[in-house]
């Protein structure tokens, strides 16, 4: 059900774009980029959440384009449980397990000459886990409600080239966490290729 879902928001992002790009085919120039981010988001003091993806990028006029991706993260998640034997003695243990999500970010970018600003949704998927420590038993089911989350996202950036046709951008990143609902803020750093520039 959760590699469903993904599949369907993923192919109505691509949708999208298509769509959107399509509108401005015939009267802008236009500049495709495909590359590669590595990111980390802090939630709270001790959520650190790094993850890793792929990026395409599309500009449709000096001053605006599109940004869609990709990302993979994994969360580690302590569950504290009272474990109940047969004789009636009591202990309490400690499970530790291993959340996957998958993050599809849709963003409008607006183009300055200081900096590059993107916002829009992001939908995050929660797709699968398992138990990275035994404890006394083991976890036989685990869910995450609800499984699909869709959250705002605001980033500034800054591209600097180096080298033909390749360029790098870092970046932060502003927030509402799909899982905790909290604010967050992180940093980013792209390394693209440019694949297409031309004027129709």
């Amino acid at each position: 059900m959760y590699f469903t879902s993904c599949r369907r928001l993923g192919f109505l992002a691509i949708l999208f774009l298509v769509v959107f790009s399509n509108s401005a085919h015939s009267q802008h120039s236009k500049s495709d980029l495909i590359g590669v981010t590595v990111l980390g988001e802090l939630v709270s003091y001790n959520d650190f959440y790094p993850s890793v993806g792929f990026v395409f990028e599309r500009s449709f006029t000096k001053r605006s384009g599109m940004e869609i991706g990709t990302y993979y993260r994994a969360e580690r998640t302590d569950i504290y449980i009272n474990v109940t034997f047969e004789d009636g003695n009591q202990i309490f243990d400690e499970f530790s397990v291993r959340e996957s999500y998958l993050t599809f970010p849709v963003l409008y970018r607006f183009y300055t000459k200081a900096v590059t600003l993107s916002v829009g949704p992001f939908v995050e998927a929660f797709v699968g886990w398992d138990q990275i420590s035994p404890g006394t038993g083991e976890v036989t089911s685990y869910e995450i409600s609800p499984a699909v989350s869709l959250r705002p996202l605001l980033k500034v950036s800054k591209p600097f080239s180096i080298g033909k046709n390749l360029s790098l951008e870092p970046e932060l990143r502003f927030g509402i966490s799909a899982r905790s609902s909290q604010a967050f803020y992180g940093i980013g750093l792209q390394f693209k290729q440019q694949m297409l520039s031309k004027t129709e």
